[in-house]
């Protein structure tokens, strides 16, 4: 099994203002013959990935710091999840990510995927919210925030 190129999820938002600086294709990953998902393949760097449904429909987005450890965690049978990742994971059939070059790239690209496609089990960042942003001096005596 190898990973091949998915067809591309539509990203209306222009990326390149956000800071992110490139967006690899994304990455379809493989079932093995008895249908489990092979984490193998996925590459331990950043990056944002999808769990779908049969139909392809997005399910969950999230983000990585290392995507292969990410995704192997909701797989593991020691996992402990809510009732409405369980009930994801069960309809789940499929997962692609995309690479990014830093994990806030991932961090701004997952939450401008999420406010677009609104997945049915992401229950955060759906009504415009955003990570809040502390500013403080350096050099000054005594540092100003803002």
């Amino acid at each position: 099994d190898q990973i091949h190129a998915a067809q591309p999820l539509e990203i209306v938002t222009d990326n390149s203002r956000q800071g992110i600086s490139t967006v690899k294709p994304i990455i379809s990953v493989p079932r093995s013959n008895s249908g489990s998902i092979l984490t193998d393949h996925i590459p331990s760097k950043p990056g944002v990935y999808f769990w779908k449904d049969d139909a392809g429909t997005i399910l969950y987005i999230g983000k990585a710091k290392k995507l292969r450890s990410r995704v192997k965690s909701y797989l593991a049978p020691s996992a402990k999840h809510s009732q409405r990742i369980k009930i994801m994971l069960r309809k789940a059939r499929h997962i692609e990510f995309i690479l990014t070059p830093s994990e806030r790239d991932a961090l701004v690209l997952e939450s401008s995927l999420i406010k677009h496609h609104m997945p049915t089990y992401n229950v955060l960042l759906k009504d415009d919210e955003s990570y809040p942003f502390i500013c403080a001096s350096i050099g000054d005596p005594l540092p100003s925030f803002s």
